[in-house]
């Protein structure tokens, strides 16, 4: 029998937390502070989030990073799809004016 304040279950209740807070803030618009609390190690949808908050800080890069683990935990899932592809025209509009 597991004790409710194991390890485990202390674990899951800060990532729920974590997971929490950044939406709060992706919601105020906060967006690198809502990276932090996405950093917190989980789901895909927290990779997902993390993502989309890359693309409106402009770091393409990590963006794209975070869409492609997004796309490896849950290749099911067409929002994973969605965030490497709004990444990856991010990356190719900055190429674009690079070359330009």
């Amino acid at each position: 029998m597991k004790h409710a304040n194991s390890k485990k279950f202390k674990k899951k209740e800060n990532f729920l937390e974590a997971k929490s807070r950044g939406t709060s803030a992706f919601h105020r618009k906060e967006y690198g502070m809502a990276v932090k609390w996405y950093s917190e190690p989980g789901d895909a949808a927290v990779l997902s989030n993390r993502s989309m908050c890359y693309v409106y800080l402009n770091k393409e890069d990590l963006a794209f990073e975070d869409a492609t683990q997004c796309v490896f935990a849950r290749p099911d899932w067409s929002k994973a799809y969605y965030r490497a592809g709004v990444a990856l025209k991010l990356l190719n509009v900055h190429i674009h004016h690079l070359v330009c």
